[in-house]
């Protein structure tokens, strides 16, 4: 293990998801192998890191948190915070009317995807167009954790949930 390294049974395990990625982000082993995530092609690399928090009898965590983590990784320079996901994405748009259009129909146009349609307009959205400023991450991992949710009407409603807190 070299210093940019970190071990992870290091971090607690008792600490939520969103703690633990957000502190392996901060090592630069661990990032580039969470960014790999992202892709199921390359999931792999993360499972060093990841696979532990799903081994306990939830694999249905594998996906969202591999996808999760990906996206964590990949923006290092968007801290932690209070603001929700639709708050912030509206807040990336400066008030510029065309640019609030294009995310809101992205957001739209993401309503009837599945978790990897999700992850990719949320790789196009987070940490760029302007983005700044803190997110509240643990408010991210509730759309990805519950975003392919089994439950069809549960399922409508977090997505929806994503528009009206963007449109509020």
């Amino acid at each position: 293990m070299t210093s940019t390294d970190v071990d992870p049974v290091s971090i607690p395990a008792n600490s939520p998801i969103t703690d633990r990625v957000l502190a392996l982000r901060e090592h630069t082993g661990a990032r580039v192998d969470l960014r790999r995530g992202g892709s199921a092609a390359t999931a792999h690399y993360a499972y060093r890191w990841l696979a532990p928090l799903w081994a306990n009898g939830e694999p249905w965590l594998r996906d969202p948190l591999l996808r999760f983590a990906a996206l964590v990784a990949a923006n290092p320079g968007v801290p932690d915070g209070e603001r929700n996901l639709g708050r912030y994405l509206r807040d990336a748009t400066g008030g510029d009317e065309a640019r609030r259009d294009a995310v809101g129909r992205k957001l739209t146009w993401v309503q009837t995807g599945d978790l990897d349609k999700f992850h990719h307009a949320m790789r196009t959205l987070v940490g760029r167009n302007g983005a700044s400023g803190p997110l509240s991450w643990d408010s991210v991992w509730g759309f990805y954790r519950r975003w392919d949710h089994t439950d069809a009407p549960f399922r409508t409603g977090v997505r929806r949930r994503l528009l009206e807190q963007f449109y509020a």
